[in-house]
C-alpha cells in the first residue's frame, strides 16, 4: 500500500453500484463526497447492472473494502470469497450477516398519504410489486397509513420490470384507473411505474390531476420531469445513504466494526410536487375543468377573459367559485404555474431572461422581471445564480 505525505494508509475501496438510474447515482455522490473528504480513499468503480453479477475479475480484486448493491446470487458469492469489510446498499436478501445502510421505505408511504390527505382527496390507491421487500414496504405502508385514518385504499398488483405498454398489463392498469372513484390520489412506488400511470390515465381520458392524482417515488427528475403532465415524486436522501455507508466502512476497516450486523435507515426528505398532483379536491366540474384549462394554457399567455369565454361565465361569477373552490382567485393560479415554469427553466437550463419570459407565457422580459422581484423579493438572476451555487456545492 502507498503512504500519503501525512503518513496516512491509502485505502482501496471497490464500489460495485449500477448508474443506469438516479438513486444509485445519488449513492454514489456521497461515496464520492466522503472520500474526497477523508483523502485516503482510491475508489474503484464496479459496474453491475439489475441483469449481470460483476465482472469475473471481481472475485480476485485485492482491496480493503467493498460498498455494494447486491442483485445476484453469484455477486454474494464473489463477495464472501473476498472476505473483505463489506456494507450493503440494496437489501438484506443476499447477504444478511452485512451491515446495511439505505432508505427507510417503511416510512415512505405515510409521506405519500399525508401529501393526498392534505390536499383533500378521499380516495385513494396504490400499485404493488411484491417481487422486493422494499417496494412491498412502501405499498404497505402507504395502505396502513391510509387506513389508519379510516380510509380504504384500493391497489392492483403490477410486475413494471417486464411491463410492456403492448401487452394486456396495460390494459389492466386503464380499466382499474378507469374503476376507481374519483377524485383519487395514486400512489406509484417507483417512478417509472408513475410513468405507466400517467400514459395509462391519457388512454383512458382521465384527467391528471383534475380527476387522478400521482405520486411517484425517487424522485427521477430525469423521468418526472419529461413526463406529461411532469409527475410528483417523493425525494429519498441517496447522497445521505452513500455517505453515511461509506463513513460505516470506514469504521469496520479500522477494525470498529459491530459485534452484530447494523442496519442504518435514512428517512426520506419530501415530496416534490409537480403538475400530476400539485392541486387540491375540487369538487366543482366547472372549476376542474376551468383549473384544467390552465394548467394546460397558463405558459401560453392564456387570460381570465378567454376563461370566461370558454366556459361562459361572468368574471365575478368565476372569481366566486374559484375562489371557494382553490381559495385564490384566477389570475393568482395563472402566475403561480406560469412563475413554478420559470423558477424551473432559471434552475434547470441556460435559457435568458428573454427566452424564459417568452416560454412562461409573459408579455415581456421587463414585466417578468419587476413581477418576478415583487413576488419572491429578489431578481431570476439572483434566484438562477443562488442555485448554481448550491448545485456546485453538493
Amino acid at each position: 500500500m502507498s503512504k500519503l505525505q501525512d503518513n496516512r494508509i491509502e485505502k482501496r475501496i471497490a464500489v460495485a453500484i449500477e448508474t443506469s438510474k438516479s438513486y444509485p447515482r445519488e449513492l454514489l455522490r456521497g461515496v464520492t463526497e466522503f472520500s474526497r473528504e477523508k483523502g485516503t480513499w482510491q475508489l474503484t468503480f464496479v459496474p453491475i447492472t439489475t441483469e449481470t453479477p460483476p465482472p469475473e475479475w471481481f472475485s480476485s480484486w485485492q482491496g480493503d473494502g467493498i460498498l455494494v448493491r447486491t442483485h445476484h446470487l453469484k455477486t454474494a458469492e464473489s463477495l464472501t470469497k473476498l472476505g473483505l469489510p463489506t456494507v450493503e446498499l440494496r437489501s438484506r436478501d443476499y447477504l444478511p450477516e452485512n451491515p446495511f445502510v439505505g432508505i427507510d421505505n417503511a416510512r415512505i408511504g405515510e409521506f405519500v398519504a399525508r401529501h393526498f390527505v392534505l390536499r383533500g382527496y378521499g380516495n385513494f390507491a396504490t400499485l404493488s410489486y411484491q417481487a422486493e421487500v422494499f417496494f412491498r414496504q412502501r405499498f404497505e405502508n402507504f395502505r396502513d397509513s391510509i387506513e389508519s385514518c379510516g380510509r380504504t385504499c384500493s391497489s392492483l398488483e403490477i410486475d413494471f420490470e417486464h411491463f410492456s405498454e403492448s401487452d394486456h398489463t396495460m390494459q389492466r392498469l386503464v380499466t382499474w384507473l378507469q374503476e376507481l372513484p374519483k377524485p383519487v390520489g395514486v400512489f406509484s412506488i417507483t417512478d417509472s411505474l408513475g410513468l405507466h400511470v400517467l400514459k395509462a390515465c391519457q388512454m383512458a381520458g382521465l384527467a391528471v390531476p383534475e380527476e387522478i392524482a400521482v405520486v411517484g417515488c425517487e424522485n427521477d427528475s430525469t423521468l418526472c420531469d419529461i413526463s406529461s403532465p411532469q409527475l410528483s415524486s417523493l425525494e429519498v436522501d441517496g447522497f445521505k445513504v452513500g455517505y453515511q455507508a461509506a463513513a460505516l466502512l470506514e469504521q469496520m476497516m479500522a477494525k470498529a466494526k459491530p459485534t452484530a450486523p447494523v442496519e442504518t435507515l435514512i428517512p426520506p426528505k419530501e415530496i416534490i410536487a409537480r403538475s400530476s398532483s400539485d392541486q387540491l379536491v375540487v369538487h366543482d366540474q366547472v372549476i376542474r375543468f376551468a383549473l384544467k384549462m390552465i394548467r394546460e394554457q397558463a405558459t401560453k399567455g392564456i387570460r381570465v377573459a378567454d376563461l370566461c369565454d370558454q366556459l361562459n361565465l361572468s368574471r365575478s361569477t368565476l372569481e366566486r367559485r374559484m375562489e371557494a373552490a382553490i381559495g385564490r382567485k384566477t389570475k393568482s393560479e395563472i402566475l403561480r404555474l406560469q412563475f413554478k415554469e420559470v423558477n424551473r427553466l432559471l434552475r434547470d437550463t441556460e435559457h435568458t431572461i428573454e427566452a424564459i419570459s417568452e416560454m412562461a407565457g409573459f408579455k415581456t422580459a421587463s414585466y417578468l422581471q419587476a413581477s418576478y422581484a415583487k413576488r419572491f423579493g429578489e431578481t431570476p438572476g439572483a434566484f438562477r445564480k443562488r442555485h448554481q451555487a448550491g448545485t456546485t456545492a453538493a
